[in-house]
Order: C-alpha cells, then sequence, then structure tokens
C-alpha cells in the first residue's frame, strides 16, 4: 500500500489500471483492530490483482504519530477540512470519536456520492450527533443497548452494517465482507471499474 507517497510500493501498479483512493481517519485511542482489518483487505486485494489498484491513506486530526488504544503507532497525514477527499472514507473506532473533524468529511463525502463507513464507536458518536436519523445505523452490541436505554432512536438495528444514504454504520469486527461488497457494487462496478464483479 502506499500510505507514504514516496515508498516503493507507491509504483507496483501499471499506470493505466484503475486506483481507488481511500482514506482511513484515526485519532488518539483508535481500535487497532479496526485499522489493522481495514488495511489487510486492501493490501489483500492489491496482491489478488483485481483490475484496481486500492491507494490507502491515513489521515487525523492530530497528524504526526497516532497512539491506538493498546499502544500500536501509525503515522498520520493531516485531514485538512473539507480537502483532499477520497474514494472511500473509513473512519476506526475508539475513545476519542466525539469531536473531531470526520463528520464533517464524511457529510462532505455524502454529498459527493461517496461511501463512508462509522465503525463501532464511531458509529455511536454518529447516531448520537445526528439524531433523529432518516434511516437505519446500527454499532456494537454494547452502545445499541445503551442508546436504547437512553434515547429515543427509531432506526437503530442489530444489524451488523446499515446504510443511511451513503453512509454505513458498522458494528465493527468482522465486516469485511459486507463492506466489500457495497464497495464493489456500488463504487467500483458502477462507477469506476464496469467489467470488475460485484457481489
Amino acid at each position: 500500500m502506499d500510505r507514504n507517497p514516496a515508498s516503493p510500493a507507491a509504483f507496483d501498479h501499471s499506470d493505466d489500471t484503475p486506483r481507488l483512493a481511500v482514506e482511513i481517519f484515526v485519532q488518539p485511542g483508535f481500535s487497532q483492530l479496526e485499522l489493522s482489518l481495514i488495511v489487510a483487505v486492501f493490501e489483500a486485494a492489491n496482491a489478488m490483482e483485481t483490475g484496481i489498484w486500492f491507494s490507502v491513506r491515513i489521515t487525523s486530526d492530530s497528524p504526526g504519530v497516532v497512539t491506538g488504544g493498546a499502544g500500536m503507532m501509525v503515522r498520520a497525514e493531516p485531514a485538512i477540512g473539507l480537502q483532499y477527499l477520497q474514494d472511500l472514507m473509513f473512519v476506526v473506532g475508539g475513545r476519542n470519536c466525539s469531536g473531531g473533524s470526520w463528520l464533517a468529511r464524511a457529510r462532505a463525502m455524502q454529498k459527493l456520492r461517496r461511501p463512508v463507513f462509522l465503525l463501532s464507536d464511531a458509529a455511536t458518536a454518529y447516531i448520537r450527533r445526528c439524531a433523529p436519523l432518516s434511516g437505519p445505523a446500527t454499532t456494537h452490541w454494547q452502545d445499541l443497548r445503551a442508546l436504547r436505554e437512553t434515547g429515543e432512536y427509531p432506526t437503530l438495528t442489530d444489524s451488523l452494517v446499515a446504510e443511511n444514504a451513503g453512509i454505513l454504520t458498522s458494528a465493527g469486527g468482522d465486516i469485511r465482507r459486507k463492506w466489500w461488497c457495497v464497495t464493489s457494487r456500488r463504487s467500483l462496478h458502477r462507477n469506476i471499474a464496469p467489467n470488475w464483479p460485484a457481489c
């Protein structure tokens, strides 16, 4: 993955291969499991030569070295307002999802009809900040129970992934198959690579 534009991996694909830019937004205290799952899937997709090259950028409101909840450290580029929006965006859950610029970036992506995936704690923060929601939403099962007890959220669902106008909320964990199918069907198959098989 070319998380660093100067890395040799940035040149591992041919110039005529369609390229899909992915932003993974993290904040201090992020979930290393969720981040690792996302990166692993895109690395596997690039290794399988699916006909699309996935270019991953890790961004943050706290650029530089960002430390996760269990001590994992990643180098993050700055997330600058509503600039440099990518084709796909993931917001990784963790301890500090209630603030930051990720919601404004997610809304801007939504207006551009580009998918946004909010995982676990980020999904919970989105549900709390944007209630009442016009469509279904989900989050981690512990937070689902608390949300149902403390507020009126009629569109909450027990699904692993729920989509509401291009913003996909998720329980986190093993969501790989679901978001891969949604991404390939809507973003890749229709707009970028019509010959690439959708789920």
